[in-house]
């Protein structure tokens, strides 16, 4: 959802809100309206300040929890500003009253003048005022064909976000049965991912495009999609294409993307709109504050990214799929499979191509281990991995009462494992990151064996080859399957994001050797891609 379809509704509560504050205000008088008024000016102005220069490190809303204690300094620095700010204000109108609120009423109109022209160049379109580029209809990521298979083959993709080898490793220490329903599948303990964090990832899962040598990491990022085939040639594989990720990175303005986009199942307009109105005013109030208030506050307004998106956007009924928006909620993806079950389609195509991003064993822990949301204080990490994997068993076996289990092709995998962004070239003290990888090849015999373990270094270089290749496709132009993979000395490339706490400024190359898992390991080379500096 763009500022087009909630900024006006934030904008009448904020004006209902301002005229509310007015008309309180306005029955005060002498004194006591000046100490209103220039203490409500100066909350407004410690506000704009925070957001332009005192929110540097301030933790990203992705659903890790903070350690609060460790920004005391910057607790007590910023709540000095806000004090003295607004203390300031108030006595200097002790001598000079009217003075002050003249100079406060102008910083006051000047505040709402300079937001007010952000707003308009976040609503208004400028491409499309000049005829530069035509307004559509937006694309959403919808349910449609979610709980759908073919009758003739599939091969299904389940991306357990931020699900760590090690942790998988860990958890069955706990719950050894929990991969019981995984027969034929094999567990490759030295995996590799491809980038981080999910913005990243998930479009290289969809497109395989690397960085290249001389290019600039804005150069890597632009028109992904369109300069990769990894999809093209899913398509001309005759295959579905269900595509359910709140992370594609897919920009539809571009022509190659809305190509793209035509060619799968669920990518596409829907006919209703899907704000949550009430929901969106408080999770944007919420988030604004957040983003203005002084350190000392930002812990009771702290939010996460799925947090957004579960209470802006309004439920459909479920039998519109094609109208209910993708939402990353475990739960709620986990009470609808069991309450609408899979079911088999006869579309006339080759099969189905179904790439399903849950969010796993990313935080806030909300899932307990039975796959029920608990609320974020409810649960633990290891509950949490145990359910989401909970969900996926539910998917299996399903599709073995379906009768498709056999002729599948299944991959449970993650975006990335463990990760970390540095703030300058790493010298490599943060620990290995290993995504899980279970893979089950089509299997037509019917002859099931228990989950196999592999130590072949396998990586996600090799989803793609695995994928065209289960479907008939020329895997050769990817590179190897991860069954195909028999090097145990074989070097893989990982991509490392460099940040400086606020913007990303490239990615570092790091070559791993043996076992993914042990971080010794892991080398840097001396390829870096820098992100472009800005246009002056």
């Amino acid at each position: 959802m763009g500022v087009g379809d909630v900024g006006w509704y934030m904008v009448a509560f904020a004006s209902c809100l301002a005229l509310a504050c007015a008309l309180l205000m306005s029955v005060l008088r002498g004194r006591a309206f000046t100490v209103a008024f220039l203490a409500m000016t100066g909350i407004a102005i410690g506000c704009y300040v925070q957001a332009m220069f005192m929110n540097q490190g301030l933790p990203t809303a992705d659903g890790t929890s903070v350690p609060w204690q460790d920004y005391t300094m910057t607790t007590f620095t910023t709540a000095f500003v806000w004090i003295a700010l607004i203390t300031a204000l108030i006595l200097v109108s002790r001598k000079f009253a009217r003075q002050t609120r003249m100079i406060a009423t102008a910083t006051a109109v000047a505040l709402i003048a300079v937001q007010s022209v952000g707003l308009a160049s976040l609503i208004v379109d400028p491409d499309v005022l000049t005829g530069g580029k035509e307004e559509t209809e937006p694309i959403a990521c919808t349910e449609d064909g979610l709980f759908e298979l073919s009758t003739e083959s599939n091969v299904v993709v389940f991306v357990l976000d931020t699900y760590d080898t090690a942790d998988l490793k860990n958890v069955l220490k706990v719950e050894p049965d929990l991969l019981q329903s995984f027969e034929d599948f094999t567990f490759f303990e030295n995996s590799t991912g491809s980038m981080v964090p999910t913005r990243y990832a998930v479009p290289f899962l969809l497109t395989d495009i690397e960085p290249k040598k001389g290019q600039t990491f804005d150069d890597f990022l632009a028109n992904r999609y369109g300069n990769a085939s990894f999809l093209n040639d899913v398509y001309d594989t005759d295959y579905s294409i269900g595509l359910y990720s709140d992370s594609l990175g897919m920009d539809y303005t571009l022509p190659t993307e809305k190509e793209l986009a035509a060619q799968t199942v669920n990518l596409h307009p829907t006919s209703i709109r899907h704000v949550n109105v009430s929901g969106s005013i408080a999770i944007l109030a919420k988030a604004a504050l957040y983003r203005d208030m002084p350190w000392l506050l930002k812990p009771q307004f702290w939010f996460y990214t799925d947090e957004m998106n579960n209470e802006m956007v309004s439920t459909v009924d479920s039998g519109d799929d094609a109208n209910t928006l993708y939402q990353m909620n475990d739960a709620a993806y986990f009470e609808k499979l069991k309450e609408s079950k899979l079911s088999l389609v006869d579309d006339g195509k080759a099969g189905a191509f179904r790439f399903i991003h849950l969010s796993g064993a990313h935080p806030p822990y909300t899932l307990d281990e039975n796959g029920s949301n608990v609320g974020e204080n409810g649960s633990s990490f290891t509950q949490q991995a145990i359910g989401s994997m909970r969900i996926v068993n539910e998917y299996l076996e399903q599709m073995k009462e379906l009768g498709v289990y056999d002729s599948s092709t299944i991959i449970v995998t993650a975006d990335h494992g463990y990760w970390y962004i540095p703030p300058v070239l790493p010298d490599l003290k943060w620990g290995a990151s290993s995504p899980i990888m279970l893979v089950k090849p089509a299997n037509e015999s019917g002859e099931r064996q228990p989950i196999a373990v592999s130590d072949m270094p396998v990586s996600h270089m090799d989803f793609h080859p695995t994928v065209i290749q289960a479907m008939g496709g020329d895997s050769a132009k990817y590179g190897e399957t991860v069954f195909e993979v028999d090097d145990p000395n074989r070097k893989r490339i990982y991509y490392m994001t460099i940040a400086d706490g606020s913007h990303d400024t490239g990615i570092q190359e790091i070559e791993i050797s043996g076992d993914a898992l042990d971080f010794n390991n892991w080398k840097l080379t001396e390829s870096f891609w820098p992100v472009s500096p800005p246009k002056s």
